[in-house]
């Protein structure tokens, strides 16, 4: 097997950690590789402002949290925030125009996994956009690739 990474998890109703794979293919004798999803992310070159709150249980608890967008793509994006968030979290975002108006629509994502000590921010990958806010991210996208 082709492993790009692994990590361990502490999982809902299993008593130790378990370790999951990323796994790129599977050698002899499938020799079998699955294709590699390009998502480019572009760096914004103003940071653009946004507030997230991490989603604990499906319920929004906590108070918004100040950020900005610093890199993004078409599925994914990267967080500049004084405060961390643990990889795996679950968070939604709104997002801000330049002249500081919210974006319409919201956005879900999960905090990929990243070193908190080398990294300036936190990679997300969107899982839910609305559709108001994918046109945002549409326009903004195209203006820096």
């Amino acid at each position: 097997m082709k492993v790009i990474d692994q990590m361990q998890v502490s999982a809902k109703g299993i008593e130790r950690a378990i370790t999951l794979f990323d796994i790129a293919g599977v050698g002899h004798p499938y020799n079998l590789e699955l294709a590699v999803a390009q998502d480019p992310m572009f760096h914004l070159p103003v940071a653009l402002p946004l507030q997230y709150t991490v989603v604990e249980d499906k319920r929004v608890n906590a108070a918004p949290v100040p950020g900005s967008l610093i890199k993004v793509g078409k599925k994914k994006g990267e967080i500049s925030a004084e405060q961390i968030v643990a990889p795996l979290s679950d968070i939604r975002i709104q997002l801000t125009d330049a002249e500081g108006r919210d974006v319409p629509g919201i956005v879900y994502g999960k905090v990929l996994p990243y070193s908190p000590r080398t990294s300036s921010g936190f990679p997300v990958r969107f899982t839910v956009v609305s559709p108001e806010t994918a046109v945002f991210l549409r326009r903004l996208i195209a203006m820096y690739q």
